[in-house]
């Protein structure tokens, strides 16, 4: 090490590097930094996903230093060996920079093809199988009217027009029907949000005066929304405008519990950890709550809201995309244009909104609820104590699931999040990759890669941000985009 304390040896890590025609092309993997040590235990696995160029793998381990990163000794893999889909286990011996020994380091790794890996829909290898007994209703932007074009469309099943279904109307609904719990949690929650404007004439009820009410009734209702470090007491409108400031002051006072949940980023430097709090977000959105079970009055279902779509300003849309023709009318309490912050509401034009989102229930719900759950848990371990018990004694009905039909529907959930923001359970450390010392549930990457393996015919993808494997670019190939 060039800046060595009393106890200093080494701070070895390990690199994994695809190598082409004698030069290095994709980084696989990245260990973890052991300090202070010459014999170090990784006990790290990793899976990764192979549709790269390769003559050999190029295993690497280093020194972390504070002013430099110095090379400690290599060895190779062929591909040749790693195609013929035996276990490769053992030590193998390392060479420094004059090609003398430099250590061991013991591996074990093995190639399973494309063919194996992809014989079902189900995605293998991560946290959540795939449910069946489910219902799942998809939506096309927050509202959706019931009329051409959209309704010319005959059903195949029915004969009947298609009714589309509504995002925001559904969800007022369930809000309304929930008895025992409301779960919310996103990018960004506006209390003054109005779902339902089905009468321009009337004065429509906000988000903050609908959980007010439920709250009252005796629901347990938990928001999670997060933490722009930009919005502060003094200015809470912040840099992305996502009312979190606001949120948590509207509800201060109430039942209701709102978590201004950070994007943290533990064991690194002070520099990396604010990067991660200031320019990192949580993405996911999506409600939990209980619903009837037909039959039995007693007891009570878990079903959920989960997609694209935040319930904010700016989100309420149609097909139509209207830009003026709404502004006094659907959108005069909602007017939003964060392409051009200067546009007003009074001239326009708004900026339109479209995404996806779906309802689903059955056991893919208790998936939805473990990771709402876990994140609380982990994030917000002050207010462990407020998460509703949803056990069969409370009255739940855990094991309910659709009847089978058309209407059933087999379901996966897939997530990005690492240990940062949740807990992972010591028996499904198999399913999870390991980079810089951070557990990582990567199972809409694999999901992605999955699917697109086993398509025959075609693929479409419909995305706000893509960005594809820079080993494979003509320029730039070694940027830190290696998909």
């Amino acid at each position: 090490s060039l800046l060595r304390r009393s106890k200093d040896v080494s701070d070895p890590y390990v690199t994994v590097d695809t190598v082409s025609k004698g030069k290095k092309t994709a980084r696989l993997i990245k260990t973890s930094v052991i300090h202070d040590d010459l014999n170090p235990t990784w006990r790290e696995s990793f899976n990764i996903s192979l549709c790269h160029e390769a003559d050999s793998l190029f295993f690497c381990v280093k020194d972390l230093d504070i002013v430099a990163t110095d090379f400690m000794g290599s060895m190779s893999i062929r591909i040749e060996d790693v195609l013929k889909g035996d276990e490769i286990e053992g030590w193998y011996p390392l060479q420094g920079k004059s090609g003398k020994p430099a250590g061991e380091i013991e591996i074990r790794m093995r190639y399973t093809s494309t063919e194996n890996l992809t014989k079902t829909n189900e995605v293998p290898d991560v946290i959540f199988p795939m449910r069946t007994g489910c219902t799942f209703v998809p939506y096309q932007d927050a509202v959706t009217p019931a009329v051409p074009p959209i309704t010319d469309v005959i059903s195949s099943r029915t004969g009947t027009n298609y009714q589309p279904p509504n995002c925001w109307v559904d969800q007022l609904k369930a809000i309304n029907a929930a008895e025992k719990f409301i779960y919310i949690w996103g990018w960004a929650v506006w209390a003054d949000l109005e779902l339902l404007r089905d009468d321009d004439t009337k004065k429509w009820e906000t988000l903050g005066d609908i959980l007010k009410r439920k709250s009252k009734e005796g629901v347990r209702i938990l928001i999670m929304v997060w933490d722009e470090a930009m919005s502060t007491d003094v200015y809470p409108v912040g840099l992305m405008g996502t009312h979190d400031e606001q949120t948590f002051k509207y509800f201060q006072g109430t039942d209701v519990t709102v978590f201004k949940c950070p994007r943290k980023k533990h064991k690194t430097g002070m520099g990396d950890a604010f990067m991660a709090a200031t320019t990192y977000t949580h993405h996911q959105k999506g409600i939990l709550l209980d619903a009837a079970v037909d039959g039995d009055a007693s007891k009570r279902r878990v079903v959920g809201f989960m997609g694209g779509i935040d319930i904010t300003d700016g989100r309420y849309d149609t097909p139509e995309h209207s830009l003026f023709a709404t502004l006094k009318t659907k959108h005069k309490n909602d007017f939003y244009c964060g392409v051009t912050p200067s546009n007003t509401g009074d001239v326009g034009p708004r900026q339109p909104w479209h995404d996806i989102h779906c309802y689903y229930e059955g056991p893919v719900a208790l998936d939805l609820l473990a990771n709402f759950e876990n994140r609380w848990k982990t994030q917000n371990s002050d207010d462990y104590h407020k998460l509703l018990p949803i056990t069969d004694a409370r009255g739940f009905a855990l094991d309910w699931s659709k009847q089978p039909g058309p209407d059933e529907w087999n379901m996966q959930f897939f997530r990005s999040i690492n240990s940062d923001s949740v807990h992972f359970d010591t028996t499904i450390l198999d399913k999870i990759n390991v980079r810089k010392g951070r557990r990582y549930d990567d199972s809409i990457q694999k999901a992605y890669i999955h699917h697109i393996r086993r398509a025959k015919r075609y693929i479409y993808i419909e995305n706000q941000y893509f960005l594809g494997s820079c080993h494979a670019w003509l320029v730039h190939e070694t940027l830190k985009a290696p998909n």
